[in-house]
């Protein structure tokens, strides 16, 4: 049903307005029940002062309770949030070899990695202009793990950069800090132990929810004969346990520790399932209906 709104006051042939202030925004969804009780709901196309004009009126009369159940400038302001990112540091430098430049990636945590390529060199005509794109170019990290702290070069002058080096660069820079990170990250050492602990039971039924020839060999390895089946096998469920359950049906109805007879779970398809009730452990149990006794 959503958040009550209010109740109508007046109706119009396209609008209507309700008794009590409401931020009623364009694109909310509203629901109501008609003058039958069937549930109903439109969409507030616009709101003009008091007047709220839905996309249908059929079924709103004066008296006609209104609740929002789509809140469009809650839902707008949630998608428009990023979600949280852990981000990790990354300074970068650029410098130049006889033959070309490279490309020194460092992170927060002293993991480097360089990489360098061939290329001629021609000297910027305008260098301040030179300088911010090479800064620019080479912060665009926003794809990876990282974040850009500072870009900083050693070079003998300011050169021209085409776009595709300087990419180039902080891609291949980003891959060698990538490699350096993996070598460097700890690993467990641990050797391998043959679990053989003993099982606590030396028998198995379908309640241990074995399944497979794998499953059965692990009990048996274990000290556990399986003796029967998981339920999803095809094993004849009437009368057997499917359920234990802290949620208790006659400790929800007040009825802890009465004899109420007989209770039944009912599903959609008419099947009934009988309810067993444990007040001592607090918990009720759920069986496939079949007579039994309690």
């Amino acid at each position: 049903m959503g958040e009550r709104i209010g109740t109508i006051e007046k109706i119009g042939k396209d609008h209507f307005t309700i008794s009590s202030p409401h931020d009623l925004q364009n694109g909310d969804g509203i629901f109501f029940s008609d003058g039958s009780g069937v549930p109903r709901g439109s969409v507030v196309n616009s709101v003009e002062g008091a007047r709220v004009y839905p996309d249908k009126m059929s079924g709103l009369t004066r008296g006609t309770v209104i609740f929002r159940n789509h809140d469009h400038a809650f839902l707008r302001s949630l998608g428009a949030k990023t979600s949280c990112e852990r981000k990790i540091g990354l300074f970068l430098t650029l410098g130049e070899t006889e033959d070309g430049f490279f490309l020194t990636a460092c992170d927060e945590e002293g993991h480097t990695g360089a990489y360098a390529m061939a290329a001629s060199k021609q000297a910027a005509e305008k260098e301040a202009l030179a300088k911010e794109i090479l800064t620019k170019q080479l912060s665009k990290v926003h794809d990876t793990v990282f974040t850009c702290g500072s870009v900083k070069h050693s070079l003998r002058q300011v050169y021209f950069f085409p776009m595709s080096l300087l990419n180039a660069l902080r891609r291949g820079a980003i891959a060698r800090l990538l490699e350096a990170r993996e070598q460097a990250r700890p690993r467990d050492k641990g050797t391998l132990r043959v679990n053989d602990t003993p099982y606590p039971l030396k028998t198995l039924d379908y309640r241990g929810n074995c399944l497979n020839k794998k499953a059965a060999a692990f009990y048996r390895r274990h000290g556990t004969e399986v003796v029967e089946m998981a339920a999803e096998s095809g094993l004849p469920m009437r009368g057997r346990l499917l359920m234990r359950s802290k949620y208790c049906v006659k400790r929800d109805l007040g009825l802890c520790g009465k004899d109420t007879g007989p209770l039944f779970l009912i599903d959609e398809n008419g099947r009934r399932y009988r309810l067993k009730f444990d007040c001592a452990a607090c918990c009720m149990s759920v069986f496939e209906s079949a007579a039994f006794s309690d």
